[in-house]
């Protein structure tokens, strides 16, 4: 790939550390808390200060699976919930349903941007 472009592997360990260190916690809160404030995480930096591309891509396969199977099984289990509030820093009022939305588009852009990178 061109110097700014991610690599595969960087790619797929965004998308298991954002789910992990974002994703996760931030919906659980959004369970738990009282219309919580959600903070803007910049998380493209982590490619470099995580050093995506000198992990393993298997190993980051395995864990991005793991996670998200459980990111969906946490979904699977809600049930009137979807309409809880969140205050988002850069979205503003928002529910438990916009942040999964929010979820499916940061997937669908790094699903075009991987597709991108194997060609």
């Amino acid at each position: 790939p061109k110097p700014d472009e991610w690599r595969l592997t960087e790619i797929i360990g965004h998308l298991r550390d954002v789910d992990r260190d974002v994703n996760l916690p931030r919906l659980r809160r959004v369970l738990v808390e009282q219309n919580p404030f959600i903070v803007g995480e910049v998380t493209d930096v982590w490619v470099k200060e995580r050093q995506y591309a000198r992990q393993d891509g298997r190993t980051s396969l395995v864990e991005f699976t793991t996670v998200r199977k459980e990111l969906l099984a946490f979904l699977d289990g809600l049930q009137t919930e979807w309409n809880r509030p969140a205050r988002h820093a850069i979205f503003g009022p928002t529910d438990l349903q916009e942040l999964v939305g929010f979820i499916a588009e940061h997937d669908r852009a790094h699903v075009k941007q991987a597709l991108e990178a194997i060609r």
